[in-house]
């Protein structure tokens, strides 16, 4: 440590990197700017339980776990393919999102055309909709990243900072 670094109770500030350390040897390590954030973040225990629902060959969901990582949030990786969230998964979070439950959809993917989704869309119930979800992930928009209260579906930094960075 350099003579302008300080103690600070559980957080070590240092030039380029800060630690936080907790009874459990527990350190997150964070680029020197983001200390306020994290630190209050890290305190609050909310860098727990966090679940990222992904497809590692998305380059969106590759993107977007950078990101996660870059701004030291941990998750749990769940691979939205090889296993989907349920029907009553998907109904949480599509509540939870508040977004339209047409949102939930990879209108991009091949499924979602061999299927013809857009046309069901239009007529079919919710029920039918998060049945159709829950039975193939690659029908589901990724990645999907929830705390249990907020839920982000896609990536976009800005909301990404708006949601993650703030909780």
């Amino acid at each position: 440590m350099d003579e302008a670094d300080n103690d600070v109770g559980l957080f070590v500030f240092s030039r380029d990197y800060f630690k936080i350390k907790r009874n459990f040897t527990v350190f997150v390590e964070l680029k020197k700017g983001k200390l306020a954030k994290a630190a209050e973040s890290f305190i609050k225990g909310d860098h727990m339980n966090v679940t990222f629902y992904w497809y590692p060959k998305c380059a969106t969901c590759r993107k977007a776990k950078k990101w996660l990582e870059d701004h030291q949030i941990d998750f749990q990786e769940i691979h939205i393919v090889d296993n989907p969230p349920s029907k009553e998964e998907l109904e949480t979070l599509w509540r939870k999102s508040g977004l339209e439950l047409k949102k939930f959809f990879n209108t991009s993917g091949r499924k979602y055309r061999e299927l013809g989704v857009k046309d069901r869309l239009k007529t079919a119930s919710e029920d039918e909709l998060l049945e159709l979800l829950a039975s193939d992930g690659m029908l589901i928009k990724r990645p999907i990243v929830t705390d249990g209260t907020r839920v982000t579906v896609g990536f976009h930094e800005d909301e990404f900072e708006k949601i993650w960075l703030n909780r």
